[in-house]
């Protein structure tokens, strides 16, 4: 998305790896803004900003002062925000997580440039989907209540699953048979993340037991998948465990019944 972005400003923010203060999310958001537009427009002078941390109405005049700066060059100017890794961002009431001190301001500000100039467009990415569906957080009415077009996303197909494994792989200088590759993805339905960390535990295996110059070229085959799988559900289960755990009790009884039938079960199985 960023990449399809070329003629647009887009500030990409790792929350993961951020103070988890709002004060400190607008002037990185500034700075993004500002970096991508010196290098997407080197010719436009653009208005100085203040470096130090400011407050909300700080950072709505500083951001708007870009902007019309900007559209005098190129009246369909847009600022794409995009905030990744956003689970702890958001507060959580289930696990007693605060989220980002000045979250609900934040949450109102953006929102606000965005209806009051609708230049500042939005998103955010997270397995957790309650920015969007809770209405009110501690007490606190939530300025991203239906604010958000939920978009889920969906497991990679099979041939993407392989051009990633093997882009990864070459990497390395590992490579798959077919067999493995059809494995894998028989295994993780194409899931991209725990794909990623059974290719992890595959090439690690490899370095362990194998010299450098045997590892050139070394083959990965259907076997090493299987032995991998189960070292993978005995050692790294964690993030299973966790996407189990934010499941409803009727959830994991659902999936339960799918998986003690083996063959297939009905739809008035699933409903009892």
């Amino acid at each position: 998305l960023r990449e399809r972005l070329a003629q647009q400003i887009v500030a990409y923010i790792d929350l993961q790896h951020t103070p988890r203060d709002c004060a400190y999310l607008y002037h990185m958001i500034l700075d993004e803004c500002a970096k991508d537009a010196v290098f997407k427009y080197p010719e436009i002078k653009l208005p100085a900003f203040e470096r130090t941390l400011g407050g909300s109405a700080q950072f709505i005049q500083q951001l708007v002062r870009l902007w019309e700066t900007l559209k005098a060059h190129r009246h369909d100017m847009k600022i794409a925000l995009l905030l990744d890794e956003a689970d702890h961002f958001v507060p959580n009431l289930l696990e007693d997580e605060a989220g980002f001190a000045g979250f609900h301001e934040f949450m109102g500000v953006i929102r606000g440039i965005s209806q009051q100039y609708g230049f500042l467009v939005s998103m955010i990415v997270s397995s957790r989907p309650e920015i969007s569906r809770i209405d009110t957080q501690r007490g606190q009415s939530n300025p991203g209540f239906h604010y958000y077009k939920e978009v889920f996303l969906s497991s990679l197909s099979e041939n993407g699953c392989n051009q990633m494994i093997q882009s990864l792989g070459a990497q390395m200088g590992l490579t798959y048979s077919e067999e493995a590759l059809s494995r894998i993805y028989y295994e993780t339905g194409g899931h991209p993340y725990v794909t990623r960390q059974i290719c992890g535990m595959l090439a690690q295996a490899r370095e362990n037991g194998e010299d450098e110059a045997a590892l050139s070229g070394a083959m990965i085959g259907a076997q090493d998948v299987e032995q991998t799988i189960a070292e993978y559900l005995e050692q790294k289960s964690d993030y299973l465990e966790s996407v189990w755990q934010r499941l409803s009790p009727q959830e994991q009884d659902i999936l339960l019944t799918i998986a003690t039938h083996h063959d297939s079960c009905s739809m008035e199985e699933l409903m009892i």
